[in-house]
């Protein structure tokens, strides 16, 4: 099922555009939903350089609470992929005032462990991990600005 509505679409394709401009990637394609993770950054001279999840967390300034919550299944897809391809898997975030970062999606805190967490727009709770502040990357560039 896909829970992204037209507005999460447009901020999803800033972001991304944002990131391949900054990165000097040639596209930024959706992946099919079956991939589970949003994006794919394509080098013409090198192809497939990484596959990426993109959050615009525009409520949640960088550095609250614990760490950004993703869900485990994400994480998941994002280890097979890597396994089978070699392909890192990334986060890529726009928090609030339009900071953009990014991390490697096996820097999860494996201390913290699992726990159930959901979104309060949905009721549909899941088992979630947590990625601390310090793997986070700043992308520098020009700043993208909070939709």
């Amino acid at each position: 099922m896909r829970y992204e509505t037209p507005a999460d679409l447009a901020a999803e394709e800033e972001i991304s555009a944002f990131v391949a401009e900054v990165f000097g990637l040639d596209r930024v394609p959706k992946l099919p939903l079956c991939y589970i993770l949003d994006r794919v950054a394509i080098r013409a001279a090198k192809g497939i350089t990484c596959f990426f999840e993109v959050k615009d967390r525009k409520g949640l300034a960088f550095g609250t609470d614990d760490g950004l919550y993703l869900s485990l299944y994400k994480v998941l897809k994002a280890r097979n992929i890597l396994a089978e391809t070699g392909v890192p898997c990334r986060l890529v975030v726009r928090f609030a005032g339009g900071d953009v970062y990014w991390c490697d999606l096996a820097d999860y805190d494996r201390v913290r462990g699992l726990f159930w967490f959901g979104r309060s727009d949905r009721d549909e709770d899941e088992p979630c991990v947590t990625f601390p502040w310090r793997v986070f990357k700043k992308v520098v560039g020009k700043e993208v600005a909070a939709a």
